[in-house]
């Protein structure tokens, strides 16, 4: 037997309960709760916000369910949360809430996580159009660290309160009156999050399949009318820029 045949033997021993794959493991149960113990304790550290919302008792149930079902992928458990909130969606299919804020929390840590960029300033916008540039035709680059989903609950308003300790404050009232679409990204050491509309989601998403500005402010005419969409569209910039989401263009 090789080295990998004799891992993978020994992994589904792990994973499979009440099974020895291998036959001569003693005390296997030690192994086997070690791991499944250490996984466990990998979520609560990666979702504390989601393990305080809905209390010890649901949250282990729902880590342990969860590392049955989807071993680790990756050499670091740094990794290991990908899933988390799809497990989480479905088993709490009444409170939309808990996914939605678990997948939060997991794309705070990936936007930690993400590679530096240098960022685009109003300075150097202006610098570049100073000498020459045509804003019509600038494309702008979202940063490494940006993600975005729609959502239909108030769970920055959760992650706020439980992180301040008042999560009784906003208990019973997690939907929000409309769904909204939900920003993730990094400025500096800090993940930042921030809900917007449909009509920024959509300028957005023109950004990031490599529109220019003049196309983005043409695509907005066309949808909802030519009054106003290059400012519209302008004020938005400002906005991204200022919040650190658009990356600094090569050379």
């Amino acid at each position: 037997m090789s080295l990998i045949e004799l891992q993978r033997e020994f992994r589904d021993t792990l994973l499979h309960e009440d099974t020895n794959v291998l036959g001569a493991v003693p005390n296997v149960e030690v192994y086997r709760n070690a791991y499944r113990a250490r996984l466990v304790e990998a979520l609560r550290t990666g979702f504390d916000k989601t393990w305080a919302w809905i209390g010890d008792e649901a949250f282990s149930a729902a880590a342990a369910k969860h590392v049955v079902e989807v071993p680790p992928h990756s050499w670091t458990l740094d990794d290991y949360g990908e899933d988390f909130s799809k497990t989480l969606g479905s088993l709490f299919t009444n409170d939309p809430e808990v996914e939605e804020l678990a997948w939060l929390e997991w794309h705070m840590q990936r936007a930690f996580a993400a590679c530096d960029v240098p960022l685009l300033d109003s300075p150097g916008l202006a610098g570049r159009i100073d000498a020459g540039g045509d804003i019509d035709a600038e494309t702008f680059i979202l940063v490494p660290s940006f993600f975005c989903r729609l959502v239909r609950t108030n769970c920055i308003d959760i992650w706020h309160a439980v992180a301040n300790g008042d999560a009784e404050q906003v208990a019973g009232n997690a939907a929000l009156d409309a769904p909204r679409y939900l920003l993730v990204w990094r400025r500096e050491f800090s993940p930042c999050f921030s809900l917007i509309d449909e009509h920024e989601y959509e300028a957005l998403s023109y950004l990031r399949v490599g529109a220019s500005f003049g196309d983005l402010c043409a695509a907005m005419a066309q949808r909802h009318g030519e009054q106003h969409a290059a400012q519209r569209v302008g004020h938005w910039l400002g906005q991204w820029i200022a919040a650190g989401m658009i990356a600094a263009p090569a050379g």
